[in-house]
């Protein structure tokens, strides 16, 4: 086995996910609208296309990394497997109902249009069950992805758990941003498992 290829890749999803949090924390983003006003309604698009690249990079020496399996999903389990990936992918999307996507993507701020800013906190849909849908998706479709070799491996632990140490990242601006508000959402809604009766909507 290649362990320094193997170390590399860690290595490289570390820098990639250490790069996708810094580029969107508030302190960056701060500093670029006071540095580069002129390029704030480019910023979003910009950091998404920049994801996207240097993701595929990653990707792709990942994909080409000859790595021995350690484990391949048994014939018997492959719906389990099936079941797992189509559920991750099922919450991402009821999430995505909930958010902005125009915002997201960064075509509001290339219009000028924006109105991500002064909305209330959003609690409605999947969101009353659980409030961090695109994290538990990606952490499923992650564990139940593919079969497990040495740099599978490595790269669902990384990714895992930056997903993981996201979830507080964004709870700390959210808290910020909605405070008390958003601190009872938290008591009555769970992190990534969900709770099957209803909370109010937000």
């Amino acid at each position: 086995m290649d362990v320094s290829g193997h170390l590399l890749l860690g290595a490289m999803w570390i820098l990639w996910c250490t790069l996708h949090s810094a580029f969107i924390s508030q302190t960056f983003t701060r500093w670029q609208e006071r540095t580069f006003p002129r390029f704030s309604r480019f910023s979003r698009i910009a950091y998404n296309l920049f994801s996207l690249i240097t993701f595929g990079v990653v990707y792709w020496y990942y994909r080409t990394l000859p790595s021995p399996t350690l484990w391949a999903w048994p014939e018997a389990w492959v719906y389990l497997q099936y079941l797992l990936l189509a559920a991750g992918g099922i919450i991402i999307l009821l999430g995505a109902r909930e958010y902005n996507q125009r915002y997201f993507l960064g075509i509001e701020q290339l219009e000028g249009t924006s109105t991500a800013s002064g909305k209330g906190l959003k609690a409605s849909g999947i969101l009353r069950h659980l409030r961090h849908p695109y994290y538990t998706g990606g952490i499923i479709i992650l564990a139940a992805w593919g079969d497990f070799t040495w740099a599978s491996i490595i790269s669902k632990a990384v990714l895992i758990g930056y997903l993981i140490i996201g979830t507080f990242i964004e709870e700390r601006k959210l808290l910020d941003e909605f405070g008390d508000e958003y601190r009872e959402y938290m008591r009555r809604t769970p992190r990534f498992f969900f709770r099957l009766t209803k909370t109010p909507a937000g």
